[in-house]
């Protein structure tokens, strides 16, 4: 993607230029040893990229498309609240939308955590 952005006969746009920039760090980073964790919903910051060590960087909420500063804080908000016990807890106290949820579920962001806090006695 770099050499296809590169290598354009037309100007890049800004998002393409923002692209690019963003790409060549990425680049660099993995060049000199650093690996990028998943998004983790207690260990991430709202805008901050956090270490976890010497070598392994998490993103931060906003770094998740569509995901604004707003909703990125409400999520840290909540979690140092309590912990969220579903899906379903973490979309009503942080406010986020159906479609970041889905985004999130995608991601993995919610592995092992239950849908609801609805217990069901009929499984």
């Amino acid at each position: 993607e770099i050499r296809r952005l590169r290598n354009s006969d037309e100007k890049l746009s800004a998002t393409n230029q923002s692209i690019l920039t963003i790409l060549e760090v990425v680049n660099e980073m993995y060049t000199r040893g650093y690996k990028f964790l998943p998004v983790d919903l207690y260990e991430s910051d709202s805008t901050v990229w956090i270490a976890k060590n010497d070598n392994e960087i998490y993103p931060p909420f906003n770094s998740i498309e569509g995901l604004g500063d707003t909703v990125a804080s409400n999520i840290v908000e909540e979690r140092e609240k309590r912990d969220f016990l579903s899906i379903e807890e973490v979309q009503y106290r942080a406010k986020v939308s159906g479609t970041l949820i889905e985004k999130m579920k995608s991601m993995g962001i919610f592995n092992g955590m239950s849908e609801s806090n609805q217990l069901s006695l009929f499984d």
